[in-house]
């Protein structure tokens, strides 16, 4: 349970990087911000402090939630054990739907 953890949080860290990146550029480009939440920041405290500051919250409170599950995972039920595996799932499932036909798509498009 453990390793699988650890290539969950390092894929949504790297999936979390590349939205850093790719959100930039596109911004550069003259794209918006879809998320209003993180739209906000980045108007309230620039582009890449607003980015940083929403990624960072979330980079928190999953690490929190990675660190609360490996210690609790020799006592974890099956059922809490199915449930952090789709979460973990759902979340890089969502991170990847978004990077390719969202972000990827749209910078391979302005690039043309």
């Amino acid at each position: 349970m453990n390793i699988f953890i650890f290539i969950s949080f390092t894929a949504l860290l790297f999936l979390n990087l590349f939205d850093i990146y790719s959100t930039k550029v596109l911004i550069e480009f003259g794209a918006k911000e879809a998320n209003p939440y993180v739209n906000f920041l980045m108007n309230e405290f620039g582009i890449v402090n607003g980015m940083l500051i929403a990624k960072g919250i979330a980079f928190i409170l999953l690490t929190l939630c990675c660190i609360m599950a490996i210690k609790k995972s020799e006592k974890l039920k099956p059922r809490e054990k199915k449930l952090i595996i789709v979460g973990f799932g759902t979340m890089i499932g969502y991170y990847s739907y978004f990077m390719y036909f969202y972000n990827y798509r749209m910078l391979i498009s302005m690039a043309q």
